[in-house]
This record gives structure tokens, sequence and C-alpha cells, in this order.
């Protein structure tokens, strides 16, 4: 998407000359060619308003202050759904085109081609010119400009909002390889084969590129031809019905530089799929989506501004918002709020402390002047002043920002943030009731919980020395770290609520410690049972049998009772998206059940229950327990707790693997007693090599799935996963059995216990 980079600036210093001889001002800002994750910071000063180079929003924490247009159809008429040959045909002109459901959504399989206008096929020339190029309307659909998207669709279908994409997003396993799930197997110039489109859910994004346009009014008055098509066999975005507000009110005096939405985008350098704004006058293509109850037809609307000179509110403004500002501990006349203080033995500064809620949190950006350990682990003060590290405290990069706070503190998570941010009002206020005096334009901020956040503004990693928003934002890091970004906290001038979303690591942010405290147990305690006697031998067999029919496909499977709990006897095997069997092999599936990420083992999309929804890849959870996941009705993904109590009730994990595992199949002499006819069986695992499966270990390894997250994030791979969840594995060469933690995105068994 960066590519028009390179030519921007001379068309620009091409069109200010002229500006410049007239007595104007003249500046233009480089731009990058590498794409960066977060639109967390914002230039309000940089004249070139409309290019791609603004920083972009991370789909995996983003979320921004935003308003949903109501798109409808061009045409009264509605389209025709086949729901049986998933396929929908535009009355308008009676081209068919195919559908997918995913999830509870029924998708447009291809890019939307209706004729209408502000719209364009990529690479097209006006016909004046000759040798014209007709464009690639044929092999991509048509790209079209957003006020022309959001009304484009066919009746009964619309142009999804922003939640829309990110539930398509999260029902394919979460941002970090969703691009490779959706993107298609053909069409693309993939530059590395990790990112190769595999196409899973049949979504088939084809790379269509989008039209960039560029508005030089304000510099020349000749008519130039201002746009360029990019992208093609590289990048894929698609338009989305949500204005992105927060990008659309950076201000330049009272001027709108630009306005923008939100769109989904996907690149072929990247396994992941992003949701970020761009300029409305840019053209990108549409993909429609069934109207349904839940529909984003049903939001409410928010008219945009016709004027790029009017300013729009923001959505999530106190004026328009119907959350409650609470009142907090502090006033304009007085201060009840709980303080405290912090004495950092590093260096002798001492800090003001307060309490919110359940937390301690520094009330005071860390001014820490920390060595570098690393390239590029560093801190900063605005503008190189010591002045302004005294008032706003030191910017971090990331790497330093980890390891910065003093001994009995540290770097808050995005969750510690969200606890906080809820504590005060939720994102929607979080602004008002966070923010002190000293912003430009302000509004009503009243510091209510004493936490007193300053418009530090950040330093910029592209430009290095450059520093901007000084007195209209803030941004905080958080100790959340994604594939090429981490999680960090987003304040503006004149917006009300606290964002959380993604930031270049190597970008200069504030820092706020929290005060550490013992983690919580989420999760029901071991119960410790009597140790259940073996009921089943070479000759005999007196265990307590059962079975259990899964409505949902009809399959039946034994059950056994083992001490105070009664287990499925055999692997789970009902399909699930994100679940496979071994090899792919249907005669593995019926030998061993099926194999299910986490994500699909804990029903993350919440399909069969809302205990687990949104426990997936790169993410962290509290379930409420107990969760079903993929389990049928009355029974559940069981908790380490309750593989501990398993393993208490046949004596202890030193030799549950023999107790436990078949009696056959097992390699190398591992077969095991069987004594409480458990049978657990050597199913092996699914794991992504790159982008490639590779199945393993059958034969070797039994490994079962538990409901619980592992308690330390130590363990990184390639792609500094961080997340991972706890399981417990069985052996050919070995009696014992042990709980282990391993990556969310590799597939395992399921064994059910009953509610």
């Amino acid at each position: 998407m960066k590519m028009f980079a390179r030519f921007l600036p001379f068309l620009l210093v091409t069109a200010m000359s002229v500006f410049t001889a007239c007595g104007g001002d003249s500046g233009s800002n480089a731009d990058s060619e590498e794409p960066v994750s977060s639109s967390a910071v914002k230039k309000s000063s940089s004249s070139n308003a409309n290019s791609s180079s603004s920083k972009k929003v991370s789909s995996s924490s983003a979320k921004s202050s935003s308003s949903a247009k109501t798109s409808s159809s061009a045409s009264g008429a509605k389209a025709v759904y086949d729901e049986k040959n998933n396929t929908m045909k535009d009355p308008r002109d009676n081209k068919t085109y195919k559908t997918v459901k995913i999830g509870d959504q029924v998708w447009m399989a291809e890019n939307l081609n209706y004729n209408s206008g502000l719209s364009y096929c990529f690479g097209e020339e006006p016909s004046y010119k000759q040798n014209s190029h007709p464009g690639l309307c044929g092999t991509y659909g048509r790209l079209y400009k957003w006020d022309a998207a959001t009304e484009v669709c066919p009746g009964g279908w619309h142009l999804p909002s922003k939640d829309e994409f990110e539930t398509l997003i999260q029902t394919v396993g979460g941002s970090g390889n969703a691009g490779i799930k959706l993107k298609s197997v053909d069409g693309w110039k993939f530059e590395k084969k990790e990112t190769v489109g595999t196409d899973e859910y049949g979504f088939t994004a084809l790379p269509g590129g989008f039209r960039k346009e560029d508005d030089l009014s304000d510099y020349v008055t000749e008519n130039i031809e201002s746009y360029d098509f990019i992208g093609d066999k590289t990048e894929a975005y698609f338009w989305s019905s949500t204005e992105d507000v927060e990008s659309s009110t950076r201000l330049d005096g009272n001027r709108i530089l630009v306005d923008h939405a939100f769109c989904m985008s996907l690149e072929n350098r990247y396994a992941k799929a992003d949701i970020w704004g761009e300029p409305m006058i840019n053209a990108m293509s549409v993909r429609c989506i069934l109207d349904s109850k839940t529909s984003s037809n049903e939001k409410s609307s928010s008219s945009k501004a016709n004027s790029s000179s009017s300013a729009k509110s923001s959505s999530s403004a106190k004026s328009g918002s119907s959350v409650a500002v609470p009142k907090g501990c502090k006033t304009s006349t007085k201060d009840n709020c709980e303080y405290g203080e912090l004495v950092d033995d590093r260096d002798g500064q001492t800090y003001k402390t307060v309490k919110i809620g359940d937390q301690w949190w520094m009330a005071q950006n860390l001014n820490y002047r920390r060595e570098a350990k690393y390239k590029n682990d560093y801190c900063y003060c605005y503008n190189n002043s010591k002045d302004n590290c005294d008032k706003f405290g030191r910017l971090y990069v990331w790497t330093a920002a980890a390891d910065a706070c003093p001994e009995g503190w540290h770097l808050p998570s995005t969750a510690e943030w969200k606890t906080l941010i809820d504590s005060v009002g939720g994102e929607e206020v979080a602004g008002i009731t966070l923010k002190t005096s000293g912003w430009n334009r302000g509004g009503d901020a009243t510091d209510a919980f004493g936490f007193s956040v300053l418009p530090a503004g950040y330093r910029d990693w592209l430009y290095q020395d450059d520093y901007y928003e000084e007195g209209y934002q803030a941004l905080f890091w958080s100790s959340n770290e994604y594939e090429n970004s981490s999680g960090c906290v987003y304040f503006q001038s004149v917006y009300d609520g606290a964002d959380i979303r993604s930031g270049n690591k190597d970008d200069g942010y504030s820092v706020r410690c929290v005060m550490d405290v013992e983690p919580k147990i989420i999760e029901p305690p071991v119960i410790i049972v009597p140790e259940a006697k073996a009921c089943k031998t070479k000759t005999k067999d007196e265990c307590e049998y059962g079975t259990l029919t899964d409505s949902r496909d009809k399959q039946t499977y034994k059950t056994v009772k083992i001490g105070s709990q009664i287990w499925m006897a055999e692997n789970l095997n009902f399909e699930t998206n994100s679940s496979y069997c071994f090899n792919d092999s249907a005669k593995y599936c019926s030998k061993y059940g099926r194999l299910y990420t986490w994500a699909a083992a804990m029903d993350s999309a919440g399909v069969w229950s809302e205990n687990g929804k949104g426990c997936g890849y790169q993410k962290t959870c509290t379930p409420t327990y107990p969760v079903q996941g993929a389990c049928p009705s009355g029974w559940h993904l069981p908790t380490k707790a309750e593989y501990d109590t398993l393993f208490a009730a046949i004596g202890g994990s030193e030799t549950a693997g023999e107790k436990l595992k078949s009696t056959s199949g097992w390699s190398e002499g591992g077969n095991g007693t069987d004594d409480y006819s458990f049978s657990a069986s050597p199913a092996g695992y699914r794991f992504i090599n790159g982008i490639y499966p590779i199945y393993s270990e059958i034969g070797y390894l039994g490994v079962l799935w538990t409901s619980t997250e592992a308690e330390s994030d130590e363990w990184c791979d390639e792609t500094c996963r961080r997340v991972v969840a706890c399981n417990v594995s069985l052996t050919s060469l070995n009696d014992d059995s042990f709980v282990g933690n391993v990556g969310k995105d590799d597939a395992y068994p399921v064994r059910c216990v009953k509610n």
C-alpha cells in the first residue's frame, strides 16, 4: 500500500511550488515504505492529509471512536439469495455471486461488480487517452469510494460494519492468521511461503488493490489527475460502513484534513488481517453481508459531514453519549481520593500514587532514565528537553518500557488497563475521568479519580528525533506483545474516550506502572477425593459405564465414572471450524476423534455457549467456568483442576499415564493397563510449520486440552505468540502424566467431563 509514496513527494513539491509562487506556505511529509500496525498516533500538523502513511489500527486490540453509517441498497429490488446453492443474484444487473456462511454470517464470496457512480475498475484510464486500459473489473470487481460503497449493496444485503468484520476475523481464529485463512489460494503474488492463502472458509479474498486519490486543491488550481491504482496481486481492502471519527477529527487549525472510514486489509507479506481507517476518497473493494436481525442496518446512523471544513463530533463524546460520567473521588472543590507515594530506589525520584478500584497506580508518568541494553532500547524527553521530562515523564520504546518499572511495580497488561478504564466509567468516558487540565481543546476533562493523564505526545520511530502531538495526545504502553506491535492506551484532546489498541514498538510512548498483586484463582480449586478402586483387569470389568449421544450430529460415545467424575471414554469427534482429522484422513477421526485448536475446543466464536467466547489465538481471556466449548450440552471442557482431581482419584500423576492409557495402539511397548477404562489413545497432534500443517506423534503421544490458560507467558516461538494453554500429556515412553503448556494454534484431542 506504500508504493505510491515514492511518487507523492515529487507530485506535492511540484504542486506546492505553484502555491508558493502565490505567496503561500509549503511543506511536505515523507512517507514510509513499510506498513505499521497502529493508528494510535496521528500528526495533526501533517500537510499530506490523505497519505496512507497514517499509522494503522491493529484488529487484535484496537478500538477506535467511530460511527456506523446505515448502508442501504442502491435499488429497492431485493437480491435473490439461494441458501441451498450458496449464490446471490443482484436484480439490478442480473449478476450472480457465490456466497459463503462463516459462523453466523453469510458473506459474498466474490467482490461486488455493480457499476455505480464513484466506482472504478483497477487500472482503468480515461477513454480520451490513446490505448486507454479498460481495467480489471472482471477479475476483482469494482473499487468504490466510501460514499458509494455505503449505498451499493443490493436489497437484503448491506456493507458490513467494523464490528461485523471483527466478528469474521475472530470466527476464523483471530487476527494473527486470519489473512492466510481468508486469502484466495491463487491470484496473489506472495513474497514468502509463510503468508500464502489457504482459503479455509471459502471467503476467497482476491488482491484487488485500491485506487488512491490525493486532494491537491489547497495547493493548485489546475486540473491535475491526482490518483493511482496500487496493490494489484499484493493487497486487498474492503470497506466497512463504520466511520473512523477519531481520524476524521484530526485538526489543522479549525479544518478537518480528511474524512476516514474503517476497512479490513490483507497483504501478501503478512499472515494477519487488520482493520484500520482509510480516507473515504480512496476507492476499495466491497463485500456485502446478508441482513439479519442483528445486522449493522439496525444500528443508529451517524450523519456524515458534507463539507471537509465541518468538524465531526466523536460518537463517544459526552454530549452524544448515553453513558453516565461517574463523579469519582475528586471534584474542583474537594479531593477524597486515596493517595500514596512511591520512591524509586534506583534514582531517588518520588511519584504520587492513587488507588482506583482494587488497583494501585502511579499518578504521574515514569521518568526513570534507564540505560539501553539492546539496539533502539531507549527512552527520551519530548523535543529532547529536560524540562519536558520533568513535566511529562520520559517517552519509552516498548523494549525499554517492558522492564522500566521499579521493583514491586510493573508495566500493566491490556487487561489491567481495561480494568482501570471500566472502573472509571468505561471506554466512552474514560478520557473525561482520567485526563487532567492542560490539554488543547481539552473539553470537559475532570480527573475525577486523580489519575491525571497529561498530553505528553509521542516520539515517532520513522523520523526519530521528531516529536508530535504534545498538548493533544497521550499514549501509554501495555505489556502485551503482538507479532509486529505491542498494546497501548490512547487519549486525545478532542475525544472523551480512552482506547486500547496497538502501537509500533519503536515509537516512544509514556509509561504508568501498576503495583504487583497476588494472582487471583479464576478456576475451581482442586477437589481431592479418596482414591478410586481400579475397576478393570485382564479378566474382569466392573467399571460403571454409560453412553452419551451428541444431539448435534447424533454420534454416541461411551462414558465411564471414575471417582466422583463422569468422563467420556473416547475422544470427541464433533466437526467444528479449526478441527481436523490426523493427516486429513477420515479414518483417523473414526479411530481417534478430531484434533482441535484451543479456540475451537473453547468455542471461541460462542456458537454453543458464551462461557469461552473470545478465548483464542494471541489472546488472553478469563472464561466463565464450566466452559462447554466444543462439548455436547451437559458436558464441558475440563479445567486443569479437574484433571488434577482425576489423577488424585487414581493414585497420583506419577502412575496416571499407565493407568489411563489404552492397552493397545501405543508404540515401543508403551501400552497402558487402562485400569479405569479411560482408554487414552495416542492420537498425535497437528501444528503449523510456517503456513503448512504438520501432523506428528501418532502412536507416541496423547495430549488432551484443558480450558485453563497457562499461568506464564515466558514461552515464545518465532512469531512470539506468548499466549499458551494447558494440556494433559501422556507418552508411549513414560507411565506418568503431566500438565504442560502449548501454543493455542496447535491442534489436540478433547475429552469432555459431565457437568
